[in-house]
């Protein structure tokens, strides 16, 4: 009986980057529906060949070494063998389906290919599509366009696919199996458990977690130290922001046009710091700040950060990017504004002007209101499968 399903992607697992989080709430899904799922990822610490064996949560996984040097990067643009040398170890006759996410162009065809030959569903879990703006390098150049090619090529010919976001879904939605699931997380997970979480006593405490990149062209970290630093000084609050990802050093080094906010006694940087302790971070704040401008990439894809500040007891304030406002509701699970800098500004006074009972009600809100659980998309799973 073929009833493995095998979900493969650039994940550094259990937890080192956005994409586990999304892999093992589809795979849960995978469970439910009496399947037996499979993890294929990549490591740092293997060499080139190298093939790891492991479990995680139940599941089985499988670590691929990923490419450290630029000749085993270029080969990783086409080289399929040691995937296919996992899914024969598997046994295709076992193999229900595969699922790929947003993996290189010219392999993911080949992968297409040896799954449809092996009679094995190929379906795509496409989320990003990065745009021209963020060339920067040669290497961001080449990422740019393996993403064309799959967004206008391999996705648009192919008939089973998931998207992350309504954009895309829209995109290809005339496809025979086409469906829209977000990026969602598995309530019993013991990591988003509140019970012995406390606040600090701060007014409010706004976190955030993430790498904003160079002058914040990823998130615009660089308006809520602002924000919060011209507030501070207008009305006296007591607003505190936790930034967790990325030292004080390296930050102002990057972003040298926030220097004259350097010395906010109220802007904590945490430096690089585990995943539990993010969450932990989150758990304990008034607020999780998702703040992007309007970019392709950012319409397009759609924030794990949402699903996971709510699954851990805290609101979410994040400019209105992509499906942010189908899934955050104003004064319920938190505040969605305008992507731009006094928008943001004027939501964070109005937040701080509330009540603690008010904040420590939405906290309680965004554990019940969290429509950003794997359940809720089960069946639109067993549609592409």
């Amino acid at each position: 009986m073929k009833n493995v399903v095998v979900y493969i992607g650039i994940m550094f697992l259990p937890d080192k980057n956005a994409l586990c989080q999304r892999a093992f709430s589809i795979l849960e899904s995978v469970k439910d529906m009496q399947n037996q799922p499979v993890m294929i990822g990549f490591s740092n610490e293997l060499k080139p060949g190298q093939i790891a064996q492991t479990k995680y949560d139940g599941i089985p996984c499988f670590e691929l070494a990923y490419p450290q040097s630029t000749r085993d990067w270029l080969r990783s643009l086409y080289d399929t063998k040691d995937i296919i040398t996992v899914l024969e170890k598997i046994g295709t006759s076992n193999i229900k389906a595969v699922i790929l996410a947003d993996y290189r162009f010219l392999a993911s065809v080949k992968l297409k290919n040896y799954c449809d030959k092996k009679q094995v569903h190929f379906i795509s879990d496409i989320m990003d599509w990065f745009s021209y703006r963020d060339i920067k390098s040669i290497s961001e150049f080449a990422k740019i366009f393996d993403t064309w090619a799959r967004i206008f090529f391999l996705y648009r010919f192919q008939e089973r696919k998931i998207c992350i976001s309504k954009a895309l879904y829209e995109m290809y939605k005339g496809s025979k199996k086409c469906v829209l699931i977000p990026g969602t997380i598995i309530p019993a997970d013991k990591k988003w458990n509140t019970s012995n979480v406390s606040l600090s006593g701060h007014d409010l405490k706004i976190a955030f977690a993430g790498v904003p990149g160079k002058n914040c062209r990823k998130e615009r970290v660089d308006w809520v130290i602002r924000a919060i630093g011209e507030l501070n000084q207008q009305k006296k609050l007591d607003i505190h922001f936790y930034i967790a990802g990325i030292d004080k050093q390296t930050f102002y080094e990057e972003n040298s046009k926030l220097i004259d906010f350097s010395d906010l006694k109220n802007i904590h940087f945490l430096g690089r710091i585990s995943h539990e302790e993010c969450l932990e971070l989150i758990k304990s704040s008034h607020l999780a700040v998702i703040p992007r401008e309007r970019s392709r990439l950012n319409q397009y894809g759609f924030s794990t950060k949402i699903s996971e500040a709510l699954a851990c007891g805290t609101p979410v304030l994040a400019t209105e990017t992509s499906d942010v406002a189908s899934y955050v509701i104003n004064d319920v699970n938190g505040y969605v504004c305008k992507p731009d800098y006094e928008s943001l500004k004027q939501m964070i006074a109005y937040i701080a002007s509330l009540p603690q009972e008010k904040l420590l009600q939405l906290k309680q809100n965004s554990k019940i209101h969290n429509p950003l659980v794997y359940m809720n998309y089960t069946e639109k799973l067993e549609e592409v499968l």
